[in-house]
């Protein structure tokens, strides 16, 4: 630091206030290594006096250190030469705050959630500060935005803090909102759309959980990282109603529920083929299938997990049918692996064909469908908190509803 710099003076993040001496005494143990300062002193016209503080460096920003009072934070500006303080005013103090700050996640770091690297890598800020940066997309890792606090680092990845200014470009061509079908205190049902995540795999995914903390704040994670509120998932192209908690006892309860099959789901989808019943139950274990192991397969009795699904005929078409589905347990894929297994592969399932491998395609003059037709209709769940049963309805989304509305038109049975 160059000879005889001095003190600016101090800023809070709500209003100015000067550095008292009281202010100073406490201030200067944490910048000990800057000696020779001298501090320029000056009263509000209510003659306050500050004290309680501790500051610490601000890296990443050469000249400034901050401290905390009653929680509130308090910055000071430390010029590196005594002419650099000369016609600097807070407003251009805070200018000076809004730049973008970089550093790298460090081996100590590493598995550490986002807004805790902050403490440790950038200073001592509240964890509360941090997260607010966070959820505005003001943070960059790897130069992509993630918005949650909980998100896990690597070490060596690169953190960008952006400057203020660039929050709304960040924020131009953003989804739009989800669809609230019940809300209160402890959850929330959303309909989830196709083509979204529930829950992020990677930073900067757009997913239901992430959309839910912009709006919600934090939510509440069990036992898997990056899922934040999540008590069960739908596929990307699944859509419907999904339930997500809100409270660590409603994420609790959920799960039990679940787990204890107190929660009945009902889908829709749209099939190939004409069922030989009206309804019936596939009773077929699944487990990972053996050359394509992000597929699920129906193994021989006695291997794999247990898994049940009940179908029911809504309508019949030519060569296709409209069918209610209630799996009665929640594997991976089930309800996709399941129709495939007895050749009532789902309208546009790329993965799931049946042994036919069929394309699973309408003629070119039917309406479009540019993913799997199927979509969770009815979820009723135990609420949380007062027992009392919840049901939801997520109407069809309207790339299903076109569909079904040609198949009756050009495919019904005379």
């Amino acid at each position: 630091m160059a000879d005889n710099p001095r003190w600016l003076g101090c800023l809070s993040w709500v209003e100015q206030t000067p550095l008292t001496p009281d202010l100073f005494e406490i201030f200067k143990d944490g910048i000990a290594v800057a000696e020779g300062i001298k501090p320029v002193v000056s009263l509000d016209k209510n003659n306050s006096k500050r004290t309680g503080c501790a500051a610490v460096p601000f890296h990443g920003v050469g000249g400034l250190f901050y401290g905390t009072y009653e929680g509130v934070v308090w910055l000071l500006c430390v010029p590196m030469a005594a002419h650099l303080a000369e016609g600097i005013s807070m407003d251009s103090l805070e200018r000076f705050m809004d730049t973008e700050q970089r550093f790298s996640i460090p081996k100590s770091a590493a598995g550490e959630r986002l807004d805790l690297a902050f403490l440790t890598s950038v200073a001592e800020i509240s964890r509360s500060r941090a997260q607010a940066w966070i959820r505005a997309g003001r943070v960059e890792v790897d130069s992509v935005v993630v918005k949650r606090p909980g998100f896990r680092v690597e070490e060596g990845q690169e953190v960008l803090l952006r400057a203020e200014e660039r929050i709304a470009k960040g924020r131009e061509g953003a989804g739009p909102a989800l669809e609230l079908l019940y809300e209160d205190e402890a959850v929330v049902v959303v309909f989830k759309p196709p083509g979204l995540l529930t829950h992020g795999n990677r930073p900067g995914d757009r997913s239901v959980s992430g959309m839910l903390e912009e709006s919600y704040g934090e939510l509440p994670e069990g036992s898997e990282e990056g899922r934040a509120g999540i008590v069960h998932r739908l596929d990307r192209d699944t859509s419907g109603a999904l339930v997500v908690a809100r409270t660590s006892s409603a994420l609790t309860a959920l799960q039990a529920a679940f787990k204890e099959r107190r929660v009945q789901k009902t889908y829709e989808a749209v099939v190939f083929g004409e069922p030989r019943f009206d309804s019936d139950w596939i009773e077929a274990p699944l487990g990972r299938h053996p050359k394509f192991p992000d597929r699920q397969s129906v193994l021989s009795e006695g291997e794999g997990r247990e898994a049940l699904t009940y179908w029911e005929v809504m309508e019949r078409f030519d060569g296709l049918a409209h069918l209610s589905l209630s799996p009665k347990t929640g594997r991976t894929h089930q309800l996709r692996a399941h129709l495939a297994s007895i050749e009532l592969p789902i309208l546009r399932d790329s993965v799931y064909r049946g042994r036919g491998g069929h394309t699973l395609r309408l003629p070119e003059e039917a309406p479009e469908i540019h993913r799997h037709a199927l979509h969770a209709s009815v979820l009723c769940f135990p609420h949380p908190t007062t027992g009392e049963e919840v049901s939801v309805k997520a109407p069809l989304p309207e790339d299903m509803g076109r569909v079904l509305e040609w198949l009756r038109s050009e495919r019904s049975h005379s």
